[in-house]
């Protein structure tokens, strides 16, 4: 004869299973965990080169077309931000020491740029009412600000190694993205609980962002650039193309930007006694170029995915803080993922408001 298990016995292995489960997913996102921003440049390179993968793909198999899209990547994303990286990091180091102290340790540019700094906008400062010394704030401060603009390239250089790490990582996880991305299509929308139909619009949406973000750091870099070669021509800078083109390849790098440029620049001009040539390049670096990257990206952005500009600068913002340079290009696909499913959330209310037998009329 048979018996119904104890009623502990139903409930131990219900609830065990959830247990088991729960327990289960967070050991796997302990281990994943490390390995999250290398995960998140594969899939946005993933996307960014797969058309690159379907040309290769008609003229090779499915294993030596994915090859040729990694190497494709390494050649002409890798190799190029990498050594723009380096040669940032060089010369930022280069300028620092060479504004700090000179090979004769009798002067120091630094000192001397912000001492003329001091004394052309002393007299102004004292028609609105200032009275302190400010070039004896600057000579007293001086030493603590230069290891103050000195930090953040030993934290660069530290993270040189992780960026490695992370950039090999990426480019394995890439090949298997793009060559069994479309077989694991199949089973992935099989696991979402949404219709089919609306996860594959997410994830076109998806796309279509990450593609948008890219379009938008590469116009919006190149604007600044324009913009800080005229600021450079008309300070009389020498090579002005030169520092145009290192300050578009600085933009192109998230969280470096037009600053690790026109800041060494202006300070070079006012060690040189060039007083409004550098307070123009200043002026114009802090008020128009760093400006530029807040608001037109965010428009470009907005109007390539017809996402609020409000919306879509928090989520840049928000993705660069929590994720680090990665996050410029997830924080707007995690958008697009709430919005998709906010369109689905409103396709079901629909679609739960339509009476049956009444011609599909809403009630």
């Amino acid at each position: 004869m048979h018996r119904d298990p104890p009623a502990f016995e139903v409930a131990y292995r219900r609830y065990g299973f959830w247990i088991i489960l729960l327990g289960a997913l967070i050991l796997a996102g302990v281990i994943v965990q490390p390995f999250v921003p290398a995960l998140c440049w594969a899939g946005v390179l993933s996307v960014l080169m797969f058309p690159i993968y379907q040309r290769f793909r008609k003229k090779f198999a499915e294993t030596p077309a994915s090859i040729f899209t990694v190497l494709a990547t390494i050649v002409f994303v890798m190799v190029p931000l990498a050594i723009a990286g380096l040669l940032l990091y060089v010369q930022a180091s280069d300028t620092i020491s060479a504004l700090t102290v000179n090979s004769s340790h009798s002067a120091n540019p630094l000192g001397d740029a912000l001492d003329q700094l001091a004394k052309s906008i002393e007299p102004t400062l004292r028609s609105v009412g200032f009275q302190g010394d400010l070039s004896a704030i600057v000579a007293e401060n001086q030493s603590d600000w230069a290891k103050q603009a000195a930090k953040p390239l030993g934290n660069l250089a530290v993270k040189f190694g992780t960026g490695i790490f992370t950039a090999v990582v990426a480019l394995f996880v890439m090949f298997y993205m793009v060559r069994d991305g479309h077989k694991l299509k199949a089973p992935f929308l099989s696991l979402m609980p949404l219709p089919p139909e609306s996860t594959g619009r997410i994830l076109t949406r998806c796309a279509v962002t990450i593609r948008s973000v890219f379009m938008a750091i590469v116009v919006v870099s190149f604007v600044q650039a324009t913009i800080g070669f005229i600021a450079y021509w008309i300070a009389g800078v020498p090579s002005p193309a030169v520092f145009a083109f290192v300050t578009f390849i600085a933009c192109l790098v998230p969280l470096l930007g037009g600053p690790v440029v026109y800041v060494p620049v202006s300070l070079m001009l006012l060690a040189q006694g060039k007083i409004w040539q550098g307070i123009l390049v200043l002026a114009v670096g802090f008020a128009v170029i760093s400006q530029v990257d807040n608001l037109l990206r965010p428009y470009y952005i907005g109007n390539s995915t017809n996402f609020h500009v409000v919306a879509v600068f928090v989520s840049l913002l928000g993705g660069v803080l929590a994720l680090g340079p990665v996050g410029l290009m997830v924080g707007p696909v995690f958008l697009a993922i709430c919005l998709g499913l906010l369109d689905v959330i409103q396709e079901l209310r629909g679609k739960a408001t339509v009476t049956p037998g009444e011609g599909g009329a809403p009630t």
